[in-house]
């Protein structure tokens, strides 16, 4: 039977239902453990919160289950696909298969390309409802646990920072800024207090961020009930540094996939660095082909063999396999936050050295079935 045949056949379908079938109830399984250590994580760090009820746990913890599903698909796929085959190897189904002249390659490219399908699903639909969802919990962490006191916003109107500084809160606007000079063009500070109580408005020509303190020139300052105060120079006390601005941008995981180019653009436009962006979004793409390899790599741990009676340790061997691939994934992803790789490569290396050892591997088990 020749691949594409076996693509179109009655055996694929069957073969593709059984994993995704499995493919349901692994994710469920997971889901529901990371759920509950996500939970009693949760309960831990609000307990000291009076503001935080149980349903704004159980809402935080919901929040963030697309993003962990997103986060655990290459092992919930790994996982499934080992789980449907053993299955069908358990029924000697797999036998029949292979008596009917479909070869382990077939097998995997059935459920390679069901994977892929699947991933790029997981990107078009689900990576959006995980942002949104993804910004919502931060914002609402941020508002019960006050732990994040800078959010920086970068769009065409300009640069917005708000920051929590002395025991009041302060929206810095620019219309232009240049961080490799630390300057600030057109600023305007606007400041609360706590409970959002406007207490003044101060407008600058320009701003430079020094150790400590801001340079401001040409100072415009409002407050309720007085008169205006204009002064040519003045500095003004900040524990802000341009490390914390760079760190205090929004997530990449908070973008859904379209817009993560256009951020990028932009993020070099204003002279800050989009590396984490740059390897978030190649890693999108990467992780779509890292499903489908990660298949392949099942199918050759579940090909029946003469020379293997212990089910058992193969079926521990492979999840092994899996854990130090993961493992290996979080280690070349570091490098490329580190920038002691390209992202490119960051992103690709992994399921290129998955997809040799999965088809070198493949084809061993085929020759020793």
């Amino acid at each position: 039977m020749t691949p594409l045949r076996y693509l179109n056949s009655s055996a694929n379908i069957y073969v593709s239902r059984n994993f995704l079938v499995w493919l349901g109830i692994t994710a469920i399984a997971l889901l529901v453990i990371v759920g509950f250590f996500e939970a009693i994580e949760l309960l831990r760090r609000v307990m000291s919160h009076p503001d935080a009820s149980l349903s704004v746990v159980l809402e935080l913890t919901l929040l963030v289950l697309p993003q962990r599903f997103i986060e655990l698909l290459p092992f919930i796929v790994f996982l499934a696909s080992l789980l449907s085959l053993w299955r069908l190897n358990q029924l000697h189904e797999i036998t029949a298969l292979r008596a009917m002249g479909i070869s382990g390659g077939q097998l995997a490219l059935g459920l390679c390309i069901t994977a892929i399908m699947i991933g790029a699903s997981s990107l078009l639909v689900l990576n959006p409802i995980a942002a949104s969802f993804n910004a919502r919990h931060n914002a609402l962490e941020e508002r019960i646990l006050k732990h994040n006191q800078q959010h920086l916003t970068i769009s065409n109107t300009g640069f917005w920072l708000k920051t929590i500084e002395n025991d009041q809160k302060t929206i810095f606007h620019a219309d232009s800024f240049s961080l490799h000079d630390r300057t600030f063009q057109n600023v305007t500070f606007y400041e609360f207090d706590l409970k959002d109580g406007f207490k003044r408005r101060i407008d600058v020509k320009e701003a430079t961020l020094m150790d400590g303190k801001w340079l401001l020139k040409e100072v415009y300052t409002w407050k309720e009930g007085a008169t205006l105060e204009v002064e040519k120079e003045k500095y003004r006390p900040t524990d802000l540094t341009l490390e914390k601005i760079q760190r205090s941008t929004i997530k990449p995981n908070q973008l859904p996939f379209w817009r993560i180019p256009a951020f990028i653009e932009q993020q070099h436009k204003n002279g800050m660095s989009a590396l984490l962006y740059e390897v978030y979004w190649h890693r999108l793409w990467a992780e779509i082909a890292l499903l489908g390899v990660m298949s392949v790599l099942a199918v050759g741990f579940c090909l029946p063999s003469p020379r293997y009676h212990a089910t058992g340790r193969i079926i521990g061997l492979a999840l092994i396999s899996g854990f130090l691939i993961h493992f290996f994934n979080n280690i070349i992803h570091a490098y490329g936050l580190g920038d002691r790789l390209a992202a490119f490569w960051a992103a690709w290396l992994p399921p290129l050295v998955t997809g040799l050892l999965g088809v070198g591997y493949l084809m061993h088990a085929e020759e020793n079935s």
